[in-house]
Parts: structure tokens; sequence; C-alpha cells
């Protein structure tokens, strides 16, 4: 192989591995939001696509990385409704809302579940 190409697999493994590690130190470390907006982007995916069940990992992921990413917690609540665990998904609405008491999402889910459980 080396003679075919010039270079030895070895050689050519450190040149590229070595272009890598010389970039700036900081691009080898994951970005935080990035990471959390992954799990976010592929739970609601994953929800739109009616696989609520499997969406719950990756949100939970997602709020377990970042305990403040309500878009996250109330998506969890719309899973956990589609699953028909309706205690479960007023508990999420109602934690939405203890740390943020504003949360228009929130409020309209906990309005909407509690209307149809009435039924």
């Amino acid at each position: 192989m080396k003679n075919k190409l010039g270079i030895s697999l070895e050689q050519l493994l450190k040149q590229k591995t070595s272009d890598f590690i010389d970039k700036d130190k900081n691009t080898n470390k994951p970005d935080q939001n990035n990471f959390t907006d992954d799990f976010f982007i592929k739970g609601v995916e994953l929800l739109k696509k009616g696989f609520e069940f499997e969406a719950l990992i990756p949100l939970f992921a997602c709020l377990a990385h970042d305990s403040n990413y309500l878009k996250a917690a109330n998506n969890i609540s719309i899973a956990f409704w589609k699953l028909k665990c309706p205690e479960l998904a007023i508990k999420m609405a109602n934690m939405v809302l203890l740390k943020d008491p504003d949360n228009i999402r929130a409020k309209q889910n906990l309005k909407f579940m509690k209307y149809e459980s009435k039924k």
C-alpha cells in the first residue's frame, strides 16, 4: 500500500489526526447549546412522526442536560398526553409553570388537558 500511495497508513492517520488537533482547541469540545438543541430537535421530530414513547428519550436527555429548557418539558407533556398518561402530562405542564408562570405554551396545554380530562 505504501508503494502505491507514497505514504504509510500510519503516517496518513497521524497527518489527518494532527490536522484535526492543530485546529482551534475549543472545536473539539461539544457546544453545550448545540448538544441540547440536537436532543430537542430529535425529540420533536419523533413526536411529529407519532413515535411519542421514543421521543421521550431525547426530550428527557435535553431536559436533564438543561433543566431550564422548558420547550423540551412542554413537548414531554404532549408526549405523555398522546401516550394516554394524562396525570404525567399535567404534572409536566405544572412543572413548567412553576419555573415560568407566564409560559404561554404550558398554559395552553394545561387548559386543553384539563378540558379534555373532564369529558
